[in-house]
């Protein structure tokens, strides 16, 4: 029965996407461009060969922040590993060191902020996740000039107590001593590849035997990061990010010269009018009509703004969970008498995990979802406690054996009510 079970997961995986060509491969890894379904976008697709790196990458699904690549799906299947992640369209510092030589220094204090930014994200789980391969080749820039860190296959949870850590698997070039068996690698691991980036990126050089070959004003920087002694580095992201905000010229981040600060502020203004207008569309309620007919993903209408709010406002600590299920929408959406319905299901952990949402042109939504031996009903308004819309109606009452159970304040001295087949309680 595993065996049955698990073929079903690798097939729904590998359904729900196309491969448009292979970027790299090797005996140990392959990466593709694909275009994955969900998401309605090109993503890419990692194949960890012989090796079960799903733990991390589960952990790192649930993580979302600007800096960071978004990971999308993981399966652990047949001893390999298959990761679907955010497609970057930019360039590594590498490319960038190779194509226009060193970056001045606002440009590094601008890149490395928001390398910490990232980092901070992965240092504040608990356990916190360590990177343990920073360098310029796993920072990108992207054509909007923003910065994303990369390349998760060496990150490790941090253990309290652990020792010592006794496989290099980063770049040794850019790897603290804790890489080789002085202690556990730890946040400040992290700080001592930054140290080493720095330098690199202001000098196209590498330390000499520990020592920064860059003599200029962040040097001061660049030496705390790379200390042998891991407890005399900066002790957070956080704290090294604050330093480097001192250094900040007048002028900002990636100016170079005066022609560049005047292009820099029409470029910037332009941005700034596409952002409002963009905030503007986005601020409004999507129509739900045209949506339909034009065959929008839904995806897009969960992206909406002011549907997503609505949606955590109503669900509270459920809207994760939810939007977990949705990952998946059934292509057969319905829109009938100004209301729009999806539905979705993903395989969970130990049964499918499966939700319904109705968007209503009244800007009012509903949402029901599966969990456990509970059919869970939300909705924005009381009078849909009264009367669900039909098409979540009938898809509740689908699930025969479960107890529907109605959330809401409104429905705290509500009495019972029968539908159909299944048990409802308000």
């Amino acid at each position: 029965m595993e065996r049955v079970s698990g073929n079903l997961e690798y097939q729904f995986f590998f359904s729900r996407f196309r491969n448009i060509r292979t970027l790299a491969i090797s005996h140990e890894t392959k990466v593709e461009q694909i275009f994955y379904q969900p998401r309605q976008a090109v993503c890419i697709l990692k194949t960890y060969y012989n090796r079960d790196v799903s733990f991390v990458y589960q952990r790192l699904k649930s993580i979302r922040h600007e800096n960071l690549t978004a990971v999308y799906d993981v399966l652990a299947y047949n001893g390999n590993t298959y990761v679907i992640e955010e497609f970057i369209d930019g360039e590594t510092l590498t490319e960038h060191l190779d194509r226009q030589g060193t970056f001045s220094e606002s440009e590094v204090i601008y890149i490395i902020e928001k390398v910490c930014n990232a980092l901070e994200k992965l240092h504040s789980q608990r356990p916190p996740l360590i990177h343990r391969d920073i360098k310029p080749s796993n920072v990108m820039i992207r054509v909007d000039g923003s910065i994303k860190l990369i390349d998760f296959d060496t990150v490790r949870f941090h253990k309290k107590d652990g020792k010592q850590d006794t496989v290099l698997l980063g770049t040794k070039e850019y790897a603290s001593p804790e890489h080789y068996g002085y202690g556990q690698t730890d946040i400040t691991s992290d700080i001592y590849s930054i140290g080493v980036m720095m330098n690199e990126l202001l000098t196209g050089k590498m330390l000499n035997n520990h020592r920064a070959t860059y003599q200029g004003r962040l040097l001061p920087v660049i030496n705390r990061c790379i200390r042998m002694d891991s407890g005399q580095r900066f002790q957070s992201v956080g704290e090294l990010r604050k330093v480097l905000t001192s250094y900040r010229t007048p002028l900002g981040v990636l100016t170079r010269n005066k022609k560049k600060i005047i292009a820099g502020c029409i470029v910037f203004a332009a941005a700034v009018s596409a952002l409002l207008f963009w905030v503007t569309k986005i601020e409004t309620w999507p129509d739900l009509q045209k949506a339909y007919e034009e065959e929008t993903s839904p995806f897009l209408l969960l992206e909406n703004r002011k549907v997503d709010r609505k949606l955590k406002k109503v669900l509270g600590t459920k809207y994760s969970y939810v939007k977990e299920c949705l990952q998946t929408i059934d292509s057969d959406v319905k829109y009938w008498d100004g209301t729009y319905f999806m539905q979705g299901a993903v395989p969970g952990l130990y049964t499918i995990m499966e939700a319904a949402i109705s968007l209503t042109d009244d800007e009012e939504l509903e949402c029901s979802f599966l969990e456990g031996e509970i059919c869970n009903y939300y909705a924005s308004d009381e009078k849909f406690y009264e009367a669900p819309s039909e098409n979540m109606l009938a898809w509740m009452a689908s699930f025969e054996n479960k107890t529907i159970q109605f959330h809401g304040e409104a429905q705290d001295n509500a009495e019972p009510q029968d539908y159909a087949d299944g048990q409802f309680y308000a």
